[in-house]
């Protein structure tokens, strides 16, 4: 679970950033500004976010197992559990299908 502890870390930076974030890409996406003070903007941006703190950096995980392939957004499990706990009728609206 030490990946699940990581991930969770670099979701905390990223939530402290965000706002820093969107700041910085209003100003380099506003074409009113000269083309200069953008990429200055920019490389500034570049310095003091940290990679990590990106959202591409963040995977999801299966919020039980910690899998990382076939996990469904919406509830956060991966696609075994959703069929273990689907068999066993605890998500609502969950039903098998059979012909």
């Amino acid at each position: 679970m030490k990946k699940l502890k990581k991930d969770l870390k670099k979701r905390l930076e990223f939530e402290s950033l965000e706002k820093d974030m969107k700041i910085y890409k209003a100003l380099i996406n506003n074409e009113l500004l000269p083309l200069e003070l953008r990429l200055s903007i920019q490389n500034e941006m570049l310095e003091k976010i940290p990679n990590s703190a990106r959202r591409v950096r963040q995977r999801n995980y299966c919020l039980e197992t910690g899998r990382a392939r076939g996990v469904l957004n919406s509830y956060g499990l991966s696609r075994i559990k959703m069929k273990e706990k689907g068999d066993l009728g605890q998500i609502t609206g969950w039903k098998r299908s059979s012909w």
